[in-house]
C-alpha cells in the first residue's frame, strides 16, 4: 500500500486514443495530481467526432486545466504559473521545444514504443515490423532536445512473430507500457532510480513518419517476404496498394492479407488468377493475395477479385 504524503503535480501531454489510457491511469494515481493537459488543437477538416480528442475529454470530465496550443510557446507562462514537478508524454504529435522541456524540475517522461535506441521517431511499431524484429518492447524515457535520444528510467520487452498483427503488437505494447509506468514513475521521482544513457554499443535505427504514398507498392522491387512484412505493418494506414489493370481499367488494389506460397524466383512480377487464387509472381517468391479490397468496394478474398473479371498488374 502507498504511503502517500504528496501528491506530485504533473502536467499531461498526449492526442492519441491510446494516449487516453495512459492519462486516466495517472487520474486514478491516489500519488498524482494531474494539474494540467496538453493536446493537440482540433482539427478543421476532421469530423464532428473527430474534433476533439478523448484526452481533451478526459481533462473536461476531470475539470483538469486543458491547453490546446499551436505552439507550446503560447502557454509557457501559464504552465510556469502551476508549478508542475513532472511531466508525463505518450503520442502527444509534436516536438517539444526546450523551454517547456526547462518548466520540470524533474523533466518531462516518455513512453516510447520500442526498445530504444530501436526504431527512434514516429513510427516505432511499423518499423518493428518492417524490420522483421523477433523482441519488441517499450522504454521509459526522459525527453531530451535530441529526438528519443535521453536517458531510459526502464525497459519492457517481449518476444514478437510474423503470426502476430499489427494491432496485437500494439495493444500488447500499450499493456506493457501502461503496466511499466507508474511504478518507474515513482521509483524515479522517490530518487530510486537513475537515468540510464542508451546502450551505445548499439546502433541507433529510426523511422520515419508515414505518409499515404508508402503504402503504393513497385511490384518489380519488392520480395515476397518483404511485402508480407509491409502488408502487416502498413495495415489500416497508409495501407498497401498495387497497381491493377482490371477489365482494362487501371485501379488500385489495396492488400489486406497474403501469405507467402512459394519460393521460385520470377523473370518479372506477374498478376494472375490460377486455380480460383490470386497469385503474385515477385522477384524471390510467389504470394496469394487472401484478402484484398478495390476502390469504393467491400473487402474480399482473392477468389472474388479474380471472379470480378481478367485482372493483372498496370
Amino acid at each position: 500500500m502507498l504511503n502517500i504524503t504528496t501528491k506530485h503535480r504533473t502536467i499531461f501531454f498526449g492526442s492519441s486514443a491510446a494516449s487516453a489510457l495512459i492519462l486516466e491511469d495517472l487520474l486514478h494515481a491516489p500519488d498524482i495530481e494531474v494539474v494540467a493537459v496538453v493536446t493537440q488543437p482540433p482539427k478543421d477538416h476532421a469530423h464532428a467526432h473527430q474534433r476533439i480528442t478523448r484526452v481533451a475529454q478526459l481533462a473536461t470530465e476531470h475539470n483538469i486545466a486543458l491547453f490546446t496550443p499551436h505552439k507550446l510557446q503560447e502557454i509557457t507562462s501559464t504552465l510556469t504559473e502551476l508549478e508542475p514537478e513532472i511531466g508525463v508524454l505518450f503520442a502527444y504529435g509534436k516536438i517539444l521545444p526546450d523551454e517547456t522541456l526547462n518548466l520540470f524540475p524533474k523533466g518531462i517522461v516518455n513512453i516510447h514504443p520500442s526498445l530504444l535506441p530501436r526504431h527512434r521517431g514516429p513510427a516505432p511499431l511499423e518499423n518493428t515490423i518492417l524490420t522483421g524484429d523477433s523482441q519488441a518492447g517499450t522504454t521509459i524515457m526522459l525527453i531530451t532536445s535530441e529526438m528519443d535520444a535521453g536517458p531510459i528510467l526502464a525497459q519492457s520487452s517481449f518476444s514478437v512473430d510474423s503470426s502476430l498483427s499489427k494491432q496485437q503488437l500494439w495493444d500488447q505494447l500499450i499493456a506493457e507500457s501502461r503496466s511499466l509506468l507508474l511504478p518507474t514513475l515513482r521509483d524515479y521521482i522517490a530518487g530510486a532510480i537513475s537515468p540510464q544513457p542508451q546502450d551505445p554499443g548499439i546502433t541507433p535505427t529510426y523511422s520515419k513518419l508515414l505518409k499515404k504514398t508508402d503504402g503504393d507498392i513497385d511490384p518489380e522491387a519488392v520480395g515476397a517476404a518483404e511485402l508480407i512484412r509491409i502488408v502487416r505493418a502498413y495495415a489500416g494506414w497508409p495501407g498497401v496498394r498495387l497497381p491493377v489493370s482490371l477489365r482494362g481499367k487501371i485501379l488500385p488494389l489495396t492488400l489486406h492479407e497474403v501469405r507467402q506460397i512459394s519460393s521460385d524466383k520470377a523473370d518479372a512480377a506477374q498478376l494472375s488468377c490460377q486455380n480460383k487464387q490470386l497469385i503474385l509472381h515477385l522477384k524471390d517468391g510467389s504470394v496469394e493475395i487472401l484478402r484484398a479490397q478495390l476502390p469504393n468496394k467491400a473487402t474480399v478474398s482473392g477468389q472474388d477479385i479474380c471472379n470480378a473479371g481478367p485482372i493483372e498488374l498496370a
